[in-house]
């Protein structure tokens, strides 16, 4: 509760003397998903003050634990993957970032199937990577299925329905640049993207 409103070094510390976090680890064991869900809040808290190695530390932990007791396909493998992509993409290690979120995505859609707001936010995440790289097209095609599942969830007026919209407008200008183009569609309130090269 500290953490989420913005205490993280007070959260970090209860995390960390928290006396009965350590009866229940000392009492079930480390390779529990209630610890792998402790590791992931240190991780967040870590994170939230600045402390990258230790939170990197922390979300490894965690996945390691969740994919023991998951068997490797699970959402909540997805968070830690996905949490591990922020980490990465938050010290401008692009690569590692798209790498996590892959897999993340993957195990989202396993669960969840693609109209998904953890989809969604993944696909979002991949695509401005992918702007960054200048690689115009790939970001466009991520950030045409976040849209469509937004619109989906959300409905056609919705503040992230409309982010995404303006996300497209921009990588749409982007690519005009090389020669290619993008319309937006709206049809029975559903945006569609269609893709043509311009001859």
């Amino acid at each position: 509760l500290l953490w989420r409103h913005g205490r993280a070094s007070r959260a970090l510390l209860v995390f960390w003397d928290n006396t009965a976090a350590a009866i229940q680890l000392s009492t079930i064991g480390e390779n529990n998903s209630t610890v792998a869900t402790l590791y992931n809040n240190m991780a967040n808290a870590y994170d939230e003050i600045g402390h990258k190695g230790e939170a990197l530390n922390y979300y490894k932990k965690s996945l390691k634990i969740r994919m023991k007791v998951f068997n490797g396909n699970h959402p909540e493998i997805a968070e830690s993957y996905y949490n591990i992509g922020n980490l990465y993409d938050s010290q401008n290690d692009l690569q590692q970032a798209l790498a996590n979120w892959s897999q993340a995505v993957t195990l989202y859609r396993n669960a969840y199937g693609e109209n998904s707001n953890d989809v969604a936010d993944t696909y979002e995440n991949m695509a401005m990577t992918y702007e960054t790289f200048n690689l115009i097209q790939k970001a466009l095609e991520l950030e045409t299925k976040e849209l469509r599942i937004r619109c989906y969830l959300l409905g056609p007026e919705h503040p992230k329905v409309k982010k995404a919209q303006r996300i497209i407008n921009r990588l749409q200008q982007k690519w005009l640049l090389d020669d290619s183009q993008v319309r937006c569609v709206c049809r029975s309130e559903k945006w569609m993207l269609v893709y043509s090269e311009l001859t």
